[in-house]
């Protein structure tokens, strides 16, 4: 939060929303989809966050890049946004998300109002509609939207959603609806997350692998709690 003020600072904007990045040219990128198509472009001998598993430099106009981007894509505007209500992770995490932020609810110039703001929900009253559907309903929905995500783990005998044996920008996507869910309601996003086979072994690979396991994850919850 205090780095994204100091950047809003610096390019004197009111407020920058995460996730932005700062290119060396001074440019902000505000889109987690840009993002990721500009690691791409800029950094070829990483492994690509659509083609995971694919040698690297990866060829950015192949119909293999095609596909893989139709499908990260699509994932990400269905299951990783509120939008298109595929998912229900943010409304179950809103009110407690909310909570997490300083000010008053009640004015939009506070962090706390700003989050709950129909310029922030992009709708007319969106705080509203968003805390409106009964909690188990919204349970019940968001644990029917991990059932794709249980099936290509199984049943195609993936380790990840990106690729079989590479993380990507879809794990990525999903994994951040998970960590949404883990910050503000830890004993709702286990009973949701871990309920599926799979689908936990999938969670528990990732942080294995970037975060050294359950105690650098603990860390990255403190930092985020503090």
């Amino acid at each position: 939060m205090a780095d994204l003020k100091a950047l809003a600072k610096k390019h004197g904007k009111d407020r920058i929303l995460s996730p932005t990045i700062e290119l060396p040219s001074g440019e902000l990128i505000s889109d987690s989809w840009k993002i990721a198509e500009w690691l791409d472009i800029n950094y070829p001998d990483a492994p690509s966050l659509f083609l995971p598993s694919s040698p690297n430099p990866v060829q950015l106009d192949s119909p293999e890049m095609d596909v893989a981007k139709a499908y990260a894509f699509v994932f990400s505007s269905g299951f990783g946004s509120s939008d298109a209500q595929w998912s229900t992770f943010f409304e179950i995490s809103a009110e407690l998300l909310a909570a997490l932020y300083p000010g008053d609810a009640e004015d939009t110039n506070t962090e706390r109002g700003w989050f709950k703001s129909d310029a922030k929900l992009g709708m007319k009253d969106g705080w509203k509609f968003l805390t409106s559907t009964p909690q188990e309903t919204l349970v019940s929905r968001a644990k029917a939207s991990l059932l794709p995500l249980e099936a290509l783990l199984t049943d195609r005998g993936h380790s990840y959603l990106a690729s079989k044996d590479q993380p990507g920008f879809v794990d990525y996507v999903a994994y951040g609806r998970y960590m949404m869910m883990r910050v503000a309601v830890p004993k709702l996003c286990e009973e949701i997350w871990d309920e599926k086979k799979a689908v936990k072994e999938w969670r528990i690979r990732l942080e294995k692998k970037f975060w050294q396991g359950e105690e650098g994850f603990g860390k990255t919850l403190a930092r985020i709690h503090t």
